[in-house]
């Protein structure tokens, strides 16, 4: 007779909270449900209430259940850093920093905490549309509707649209309130994006930048920094400091091409000739340097090297850089300002441009964040998203990197936290990856997923290939497991005046 095969269906689940509590395995009598409203309590008994910041939803029976991070593992003291990687235009990565930007300005506000959000644009004109929204949440949710028909997610319309009425109804997170600030420069391709918007340009000469990041500029990240042409950088500059000599892009250019051509001794020797006695040789080096200029023992073979990787520069950063003045007008701390995001325009630099703003407003918000007054601050805390983090803070050997790694090892003291954004994250440097508290993952390549990086995923690793837009898997201290998440789009993708 035929008969019917015995099928064993086998499932696995993961246990994200107990009530009550209970330290042993799960038994075979143990009930095992989707999740409800009813237990947001019990999965979210370590977060308090007023520590909570939405960070999306997770899928429960029938429903969606709203997921929290905990603040102070968010945002400090207890820890602090985000990190998303995964698949460019899959991941979601830098909508999901947007949406996690207006939950965690929500809650700043709600507790009357001053926090700034700062955001590097680094993908044309992605970022430079936050201030193009919908002019109310109804209209919103019309054109989400029909942004999802247009990049076919209409079979997600409406799940986003219940999403954003929950986040806005419920949880009284308003992307309409909240204040953009933008910093650009005059060449900037999108500048037409803002017209209405509040905005400053910006550009940096010589003094207004450090040693370190003068050298982060002229060497490439992958590259082996000389250390003769280290040291002829910080002699210079310090010296010219000291002596209170013109300290130019331009006038440096120059020194270091005359040291390339004539010997120290020379130079003194022509200084030292009376006027005339000198021969026509001493008389093109006074021509050139003057009585006072700044001499110590280069060789002109360093001199020269340091002169070509200053022209090469000089050459690239024709954006922000001035080259005559000694100052031009960088982003300062005075400029952030509270419950509100500053988008910092990228786009269109060189990337030795790129690496002095990130360096530069990085050290800016830093100093200023710790030489306010305890009790007192004007900003206490500040959220900083890096796209590409993979170019200020590689995995190998870099000058670059050593302002993020020290700001991932203090910054939850100093209530900076950074979202480090990349394709890979197993090309970050392990102590900025290590120090990341929450790490998030979007679709990824199966290859990219079996790297060390991705082993606090366990079995979800299986199924990140899997991943659809708008989904990721996150994982947080205040959870014993990974959660795969969905968040709604940003309001600025789908408003039709973004275009």
């Amino acid at each position: 007779m035929p008969t019917n095969p015995t099928v064993i269906r086998i499932g696995k689940a993961r246990v994200v909270a107990r009530d009550p509590p209970r330290s042993i395995p799960p038994g075979d009598r143990w009930p095992v449900r989707f999740l409800e409203h009813s237990d947001i309590n019990v999965l979210y008994k370590n977060i308090p209430s007023n520590k909570r910041i939405l960070a999306g939803f997770l899928r429960g029976g029938n429903s969606w259940i709203p997921v929290y991070y905990h603040a102070d593992f968010l945002l400090g003291p207890e820890a602090a850093h985000v990190n998303i990687s995964g698949k460019t235009g899959l991941a979601v990565k830098t909508s999901y920093g947007v949406f996690l930007s207006y939950t965690v300005l929500t809650w700043a506000k709600n507790r009357e905490e001053p926090t700034a959000v700062i955001m590097l644009n680094v993908k044309r004109g992605d970022l430079m549309r936050l201030h193009k929204l919908p002019s109310r949440m109804e209209d919103a949710q019309n054109e989400i509707k029909e942004w999802a028909e247009r990049v076919g997610l209409s079979n997600k319309a409406d799940i986003y649209v219940k999403l954003w009425k929950f986040t806005y109804e419920k949880e009284k997170v308003d992307p309409f309130s909240i204040n953009i600030k933008y910093f650009t420069y005059t060449t900037d391709p999108f500048l037409k994006l803002l017209e209405g918007a509040e905005q400053q340009f910006y550009s940096y000469g010589l003094e207004d930048l450090q040693i370190d990041e003068v050298i982060a500029a002229l060497y490439r990240p992958e590259e082996t920094v000389p250390e003769t042409q280290v040291n002829l950088i910080h002699s210079y500059i310090e010296e010219a400091r000291r002596s209170r000599l013109p300290l130019t892009f331009e006038t440096m250019l120059q020194h270091m091409t005359n040291y390339s051509q004539f010997d120290v001794s020379d130079i003194l020797d022509a200084i030292s000739t009376p006027p005339q006695r000198r021969n026509r040789r001493q008389s093109r080096i006074i021509s050139r340097w003057g009585s006072t200029p700044i001499l110590d023992n280069w060789h002109k073979a360093t001199a020269g090297a340091v002169a070509r990787r200053l022209r090469g520069f000089l050459d690239r950063a024709t954006h922000i850089i001035v080259r005559n003045a000694a100052k031009g007008n960088p982003i300062k701390f005075s400029a952030i300002e509270p419950h509100k995001i500053h988008v910092v325009q990228l786009y269109g630099l060189a990337d030795a441009e790129k690496r002095i703003v990130v360096n530069a407003l990085l050290r800016e918000v830093s100093n200023g964040l710790a030489s306010q007054e305890e009790g007192n601050e004007r900003i206490k805390r500040i959220l900083f998203l890096i796209d590409e983090l993979n170019l200020y803070a590689p995995k190998i050997a870099s000058p670059i990197k050593e302002r993020i790694i020290d700001i991932s090892a203090r910054g939850r003291d100093l209530r900076l936290s950074l979202i480090g954004i990349q394709q890979f994250a197993s090309q970050i440097d392990t102590q900025v990856y290590g120090n990341c508290a929450t790490k998030i993952v979007g679709n990824s390549d199966i290859v990219e997923v079996q790297s060390t990086a991705y082993n606090y995923l366990g079995a979800f690793k299986d199924t990140v290939t899997l991943l659809d837009k708008g989904e990721l898997i996150t994982y947080h201290p205040t959870y014993t497991s990974p959660m795969p998440i969905i968040f709604p789009v940003p309001l600025h993708q789908v408003t039709k005046n973004a275009k």
